[in-house]
């Protein structure tokens, strides 16, 4: 059982080593002949091909990309495996033998897939193209200025892949269901890649992403869509909207925190604590555009402080103390910080200690 383990291992392996002269050949074939390797990284599950090229791949690219290369695993090509003096081989096949790296001694062994790509290679290789099976790009990236990497599967792997996918979509879709019906389940791998770029994560983030923005917005009401790329554009179009209300400070809460304000004896100074639904940030930056007030205000997620110009004070150190008061931490600029913890039983204790901190911190610059 371990032998056919290891067989099968390595068969994978040797899988995906010849894909990577499979898809250099295809990139060749797509982009001309200054494609050059610039390295390669085989594993089991995937391998990882980085080329030369004066530009990043676009969506529409991949696809083609992908297709030169199963169209050359459906060619049947057989490989050739010989040892040649060196002479010989760069007399037959030019200086493309080394996209690799340039091999020790006089006698290389050519790796020769006629009419696909030549290389002088070591590794272990299939007999045909078509034992490959098929090729299946998972991944493009820009690593360097003029280097891109391709990440793909072959043979088996590819179902694997297409099953996990599968299986992320089906939970995606089901978490949208609620609220975005979905009425056509087609091309998965493209609504899945384009769900990724709305939201801009990987897909290993996509599914805790959709659950994050589904609860911020807290929509309730179905809206039917046709597919999932409908579903994801509409709820971060919804996102934004509900992170654009949550910014809107309401003139009444700005006034009842002002009148509630506590003035330091002997000073014109007022001390404003309070919670809200609004952003912290945005309450506390009204409340100091008019001079005399430190705020501290909390919104749920953070507790913010800041100071109007007029009021010398270093807020940093009470940042620091009020986060540890939460169980979290706390930084920032003299006259404007955030912190905040996992302790939100915590909070009514924190914003009197930060009106005592703040009181301690005044009466230093008296």
């Amino acid at each position: 059982m371990h032998g056919k383990l290891d067989w099968d291992h390595r068969y994978t392996l040797m899988k995906h080593h010849t894909g990577t002269h499979v898809v250099n050949g295809a990139l060749r074939r797509l982009f001309g002949e200054h494609i050059w390797q610039a390295g390669s990284q085989l594993g089991v599950t995937e391998a990882r091909f980085d080329f030369a090229h004066y530009k990043p791949i676009a969506d529409d690219e991949i696809k083609k990309i992908e297709s030169i290369a199963n169209e050359f695993v459906r060619q049947a090509v057989p490989i050739q495996k010989k040892v040649m003096e060196r002479n010989d081989a760069e007399r037959e096949h030019g200086f493309r033998l080394y996209q690799g790296g340039v091999p020790p001694g006089n006698l290389i062994r050519v790796l020769n897939l006629p009419g696909i790509d030549v290389e002088a290679c070591g590794g272990t290789h299939l007999n045909n193209t078509k034992e490959i099976e098929k090729i299946r790009i998972l991944k493009t990236e820009r690593i360097q200025d003029g280097v891109n990497r391709i990440t793909f599967a072959a043979g088996k792997m590819v179902d694997v892949y297409q099953k996990e996918e599968n299986e992320l979509y089906h939970r995606v879709t089901m978490l949208l269901a609620p609220v975005y019906p979905i009425t056509l389940h087609e091309n998965i791998a493209e609504q899945l890649h384009r769900a990724e770029k709305i939201f801009s994560v990987s897909s290993d983030q996509l599914e805790k992403t959709i659950q994050r923005f589904l609860k911020e917005t807290a929509k309730k009401d179905k809206t039917p869509v046709p597919s999932l790329v409908d579903a994801c554009n509409h709820l971060f179009n919804e996102w934004k909207n509900a992170q654009k209300q949550k910014k809107v400070v309401s003139s009444d809460a700005i006034e009842r925190l002002q009148h509630d304000a506590f003035q330091i004896p002997g000073t014109a100074i007022k001390i404003v604590t309070g919670q809200c639904d609004a952003d912290a940030i945005t309450i506390a930056a009204a409340i100091i555009s008019e001079p005399g007030y430190v705020a501290h205000i909390y919104d749920g997620k953070k507790l913010v402080s800041a100071a109007s110009d007029n009021v010398e004070i270093d807020l940093r150190p009470l940042a620091s103390e009020i986060g540890k008061l939460l169980g979290g931490s706390g930084g920032g600029k003299p006259k404007l910080t955030q912190c905040g913890g996992p302790n939100r039983d915590k909070i009514n204790e924190s914003l009197k200690t930060a009106k005592q901190l703040t009181i301690q911190q005044l009466k230093k610059h008296e």
